[in-house]
C-alpha cells in the first residue's frame, strides 16, 4: 500500500537565482521505503519578512530557556554545597560536644578535667546558637522580612562598647587594638543592629589578625552633596584579601569562589553585616592590597538631622 504526505518548511535567506525562496517537500511511501522530493517556492517579501521574524523569536526563546536550566542548575548545585558546607559547620561543635559529654559521663575525669569539659561544652554550644541564629536572620533578609527599630543613636558610643568587648580577645592572641570614637555622632538606627554589625567587623578582623599585629577602628563625621554621614573604618594589618575575592567577600555562600582565610564558611557574617548597614539606608564596602597588605571596612551611614 502507498502513501502520499506532504509537508512545506521554509528558510529565509536562502536566494534562488537572485529571488528568495524557500523549498516545499514531499515524502511518499513505498511499503518500507521512503522518497523524498523538494522543489523551490518563491516567497513574496513581506512573508519572508514575517518568517525570519519568527525564526529570530523562536531563537530568542530558546537562549533564554536555555540560560534559564543554567541557572537553575547553578542554584541547584549552590544549594547543594551549602547544605553540605552547614553539615560541616554544623558537625564539629557536635562531635565536640558528644565526645566531651561521654567523657563526663565515664565518672573518671577529675576536678580542673571536668572544668575544662563543661568550659568546651558550652564554648561549642554557643557557636551552633549563633550559626542557628544567623542561618535564620539570613532567611530573613532573603524572604525580605528582617525589620529595623530606628532611634538617636549615639555611634561613637557604640564603637567604645564594641570594641572593649572584644579587648580581652585581642591581648590574647598579642592584637594591639585601638579606637578613635568621639561622642556625639549621632544617626537615626537600631542601637542593637548596629552593635550587631560592629561586633562581626571586629570579630572578622581579630580572627584574621596575627599575632604582633594592629586593629584600630575610627569614626567621624563627613559632609557632602548627599549630606552628612557618619564614617567608620576599621583596618586591620592582617591576610589581606586578594582582588579576585573583593567582589565576592559579602556574598552569602562564598564557598562557591576561591577559598581563602577570609572567604571561607558560609560568609553569614559579613553578609548580614552589609545587609543590617543597608537597612539603615548606609554602605559597607572593603578594600584591600591584596594578600598580606590588611584591609579597611568601611561603614558610612545618614548622619541625624537636626
Amino acid at each position: 500500500m502507498t502513501s502520499d504526505m506532504t509537508s512545506t518548511f521554509e528558510t529565509p535567506g536562502l536566494f534562488l537565482r537572485g529571488v528568495r525562496a524557500a523549498y516545499a517537500g514531499s515524502i511518499r511511501r513505498f511499503g518500507a521505503g521512503r522518497r523524498w522530493r523538494a522543489r523551490p517556492t518563491v516567497l513574496d517579501d513581506g512573508r519572508a519578512e514575517a518568517l525570519a521574524q519568527a525564526l529570530a523569536e523562536r531563537d530568542a526563546q530558546l537562549a533564554e530557556a536555555l540560560a534559564r536550566c543554567e541557572r537553575l542548575e547553578s542554584q541547584v548545585r549552590s544549594r547543594d554545597a551549602s547544605l553540605a558546607l552547614l553539615a560541616h559547620e554544623l558537625r564539629g561543635p557536635t562531635d565536640v560536644i558528644i565526645g566531651w559529654s561521654r567523657l563526663l559521663r565515664g565518672g573518671s575525669t577529675q576536678e580542673s578535667e571536668r572544668a575544662r569539659a563543661m568550659a568546651t561544652i558550652e564554648r561549642n554550644a554557643v557557636a551552633q546558637s549563633v550559626l542557628v541564629d544567623d542561618l535564620v536572620e539570613a532567611s530573613l533578609v532573603v524572604a525580605q522580612k528582617l525589620s529595623i527599630r530606628r532611634e538617636r543613636t549615639d555611634v561613637g558610643e557604640l564603637a567604645r562598647s564594641a570594641v572593649d568587648a572584644v579587648r580581652a580577645a585581642a591581648e590574647q592572641r598579642a592584637v594591639t587594638l585601638s579606637c578613635v570614637a568621639p561622642s556625639g555622632l549621632m544617626v537615626p538606627g537600631d542601637r542593637a543592629r548596629l552593635a550587631q554589625v560592629l561586633s562581626s567587623l571586629l570579630s572578622n578582623a581579630l580572627k584574621h589578625t596575627p599575632g604582633g599585629g594592629s586593629i584600630e577602628l575610627r569614626c567621624s563625621l563627613h559632609g557632602g552633596h548627599g549630606g552628612r554621614r557618619v564614617v567608620l573604618e576599621l583596618s586591620d594589618t592582617g591576610v589581606g584579601i586578594p582582588a579576585a575575592e573583593l567582589r565576592h567577600l559579602f556574598e552569602y555562600r562564598r564557598h562557591d569562589h576561591a577559598p581563602s582565610r577570609r572567604s571561607s564558611g558560609l560568609g553569614l557574617g559579613l553578609f548580614l553585616a552589609q545587609q543590617l548597614v543597608e537597612l539603615h539606608g548606609g554602605t559597607l564596602s572593603v578594600r584591600s592590597a591584596g594578600r598580606g597588605a590588611g584591609a579597611t571596612f568601611v561603614v558610612s551611614l545618614p548622619a541625624q538631622a537636626g
